[in-house]
């Protein structure tokens, strides 16, 4: 994405019902970097490399949440 970031795609699907849920997967992930993926919609935000059995134990459990 030459010019471009992940942040900056995430930011540019702005806010609300329409966007899916999005777990943000970084290379280059700092607190800073976190908290302003969270607060561009992100509902997770994971550092690689990722253990996809965290990413699993969260999908899951965020999944159940949004069922019930």
């Amino acid at each position: 994405m030459p010019g471009w970031n992940g942040l900056d795609a995430l930011i540019s699907l702005g806010h609300g019902p329409s966007l899916p849920p999005v777990v943000f997967i970084t290379a280059f992930g700092d607190d800073e970097l976190h908290a302003r993926a969270l607060r561009a919609g992100a509902v997770a935000v994971f550092d690689k490399p990722i253990d996809i059995d965290d990413l699993r134990a969260f999908v899951c459990e965020f999944l159940r949440g949004r069922t019930h």
